[in-house]
């Protein structure tokens, strides 16, 4: 996706690619996301009242699940991988 800031609110995210094909705005889909996104955190509040398919009491917590990667792992590399660009 491309995020352009100098849009106005609402308009800045642009170019979603899902699966390397366009996002398709007549489609539902399905995503994850932290609770604190879910509970309206600063101010997503485009997620209130969704159905969910796991609730936040039901799943993992992300900082278990970065722990178990990073021991599973052993070795770290980050790399910038080009997926969001920012105007």
């Amino acid at each position: 996706m491309t995020v352009d800031k100098t849009a106005p609110p609402g308009s800045r995210v642009r170019d979603v690619m899902v699966g390397g094909q366009p996002l398709d705005r007549n489609r539902t889909y399905t995503v994850a996301i932290p609770d604190f996104v879910l509970k309206q955190g600063d101010g997503y509040t485009m997620f209130a009242g969704q159905p969910l398919r796991v609730g936040p009491e039901a799943g993992n917590l992300i900082s278990d699940a970065l722990e178990r990667y990073v021991v599973a792992a052993r070795e770290l590399a980050p790399a910038i991988e080009g997926r969001i660009t920012v105007r």
